[in-house]
């Protein structure tokens, strides 16, 4: 058989009855009230991880989404003004070599790899960026 305290340890304030409440010493209430503490502070942590998460989750659906309406958008733009010549799309011919480094991403939009030695790196990049 376990002692009150050990008991208190076990269980937490709100799980016991009050006779069990009553029967205990202060210092076991204040286990008690512990240990329901600590089991509540965890319950919100998990909580509000869960939250972050879905947070965390929506927002890069929004980024993806928003990339994919501004890539549609232009895309239709480019259809609209592509007569051979024209200086929009050799703007934007011109951005999308400059901005696209992977060559799966080049083939894509019809642009060939580019040479090992010519891709930026992207580190000096987010540096820049930072500044």
């Amino acid at each position: 058989m376990s002692t009150p305290l050990e008991e208190t340890q076990r269980k937490g304030w709100r799980a016991m009855t009050p006779e069990e409440r009553a029967a205990l010493t202060p210092v076991e209430r204040a286990v008690a009230r512990l240990r329901d503490a600590d089991a509540k502070r965890a319950a919100e942590r998990r909580r509000l991880n869960r939250l972050q998460k879905l947070e965390s989750e929506a927002d890069r659906k929004r980024d993806a989404r928003r990339k994919i309406v501004i890539g549609v958008a232009i895309e239709a733009w480019s259809r609209r003004t592509s007569k051979a010549g024209s200086d929009r799309v050799k703007w934007l011919r011109d951005v999308l070599d400059g901005e696209l480094t992977r060559d799966d991403d080049r083939a894509l939009v019809g642009l060939p790899p580019r040479a090992a030695d010519s891709v930026r790196d992207e580190t000096t990049d987010v540096q820049e960026d930072s500044r």
